[in-house]
């Protein structure tokens, strides 16, 4: 049995290929379930948009469209998925200044706090009635919380151990 510090950068490999393969489940769906696409494909992408309503509210005006089928997931969602998946793959190859160096736990929550304020500030503005954000908008703003997560994760990665306790 591995030590935890030995599953660690198991674990957010796993993770982030995983996160990565859904993010490409995502943009595939909606090809995918378009009427005279094999079977397979049609299942394969009805499962995607059954998996995106366990996790999300799929309102049509909120999501991007391809080839004028919503997406599995809202923009918001998207965004994440997305930002997340782009940055668990370029992240790695980051020269070495811009790597995601070895931080306390506490920094590592700043830092996932902090991402995640524009999400929330759009998410209370909205439900405020004061602004009504497009799926871009809305994917933007919940980029940084994708890209801290991935970084974090490949920060665990590299590492082989949790953040250190401060």
């Amino acid at each position: 049995m591995l030590a935890p510090s030995e599953r660690a950068p198991h674990a957010a490999a796993i993770l982030l290929i995983l996160g990565a393969a859904w993010a490409g489940a995502l943009l595939a769906a909606p090809r995918t379930v378009q009427p005279g696409r094999a079977a397979a494909l049609r299942f394969g992408g009805a499962l995607v948009y059954e998996i995106g309503s366990r996790v999300c509210h799929q309102r049509p005006e909120r999501s991007f469209t391809t080839a004028g089928v919503a997406w599995p997931v809202c923009g918001r969602c998207a965004g994440l998925y997305l930002s997340f998946a782009a940055a668990a793959a370029l992240l790695p190859f980051t020269p070495g200044r811009w790597r995601p160096a070895r931080q306390t736990l506490r920094t590592w929550r700043v830092i996932l706090i902090v991402s995640l304020a524009p999400t929330l500030v759009s998410w209370v503005l909205e439900r405020l009635a004061l602004v009504a954000g497009s799926p871009a908008v809305r994917a933007w703003l919940a980029a940084p919380a994708g890209i801290a997560i991935a970084a974090l994760l490949v920060a665990l990665g590299r590492t082989g151990a949790e953040p250190e306790v401060d």
